[in-house]
């Protein structure tokens, strides 16, 4: 699972790599509009990725942490440790995945402002 994860950010890195390629080699044309453009949609979708991943690993790392030091001390979690993470977590962690693929957080982020 973790090696599947960790193929996607890289590939998604990769990617990154490329459009400030495609960046650099705009603002090296000398087109400052097209230039101006492509760095504000990279800043976005820099910002958008961050907080996808951002979400899944306070989500998930959380979790499998609770996992490995309840397994390692070889003790039972409080009541309803796994449950709250079952009924709560993971849930909320679902309902921002759409927010930020669907660039809603911005609209929310210019209302809080």
């Amino acid at each position: 699972f973790l090696s599947v994860i960790s193929a996607t950010y890289l590939a998604i890195l990769k990617k990154d790599k490329a459009s400030k390629r495609n960046i650099n080699e705009i603002n090296n044309a000398g087109n400052n509009d097209a230039s101006n453009a492509a760095s504000k949609m990279h800043r976005e979708m820099l910002i958008k990725i961050m907080f996808i991943i951002g979400s899944q690993l306070l989500c998930w790392i959380s979790l499998i942490a609770a996992t490995i030091y309840y397994t390692i001390v070889e003790e039972s979690p409080p009541e309803m440790t796994f449950e709250i993470f079952a009924l709560v977590i993971i849930p909320i962690n679902c309902l921002l995945n759409p927010i930020f693929y669907s660039g809603l957080y911005k609209k929310i982020k210019s209302k809080v402002r």
